[in-house]
């Protein structure tokens, strides 16, 4: 994730940092991104990116995981045994 972070010069007990609020269309690529950067990083890594998906049953999980989008990705391996025959 590329973090989004207000100048620093200026900020005091007097000045504090404000919040940043990106217009909706801003917004919407940096998600897209973010989620193609996820993407890549997964599937350079042998995970193949099975699609994405709304999580449901969230009761227990923090407020963020509330109706949120995830990235599905699976990596297959390989049962090798340790005993000897």
């Amino acid at each position: 994730m590329i973090p989004l972070k207000p100048p620093t010069s200026g900020i005091s007990a007097a000045n504090p940092p404000r919040e940043l609020s990106l217009p909706s269309s801003v917004y919407k690529r940096k998600k897209s991104a973010e989620i193609l950067l996820v993407l890549l990083h997964y599937t350079a890594c042998g995970f193949d990116f099975l699609g994405l998906s709304q999580l449901k049953n969230t009761d227990g999980l923090p407020q963020h995981y509330h109706n949120a989008v995830v990235s599905l990705f699976e990596l297959k391996v390989q049962f090798v045994s340790c005993t000897s025959e």
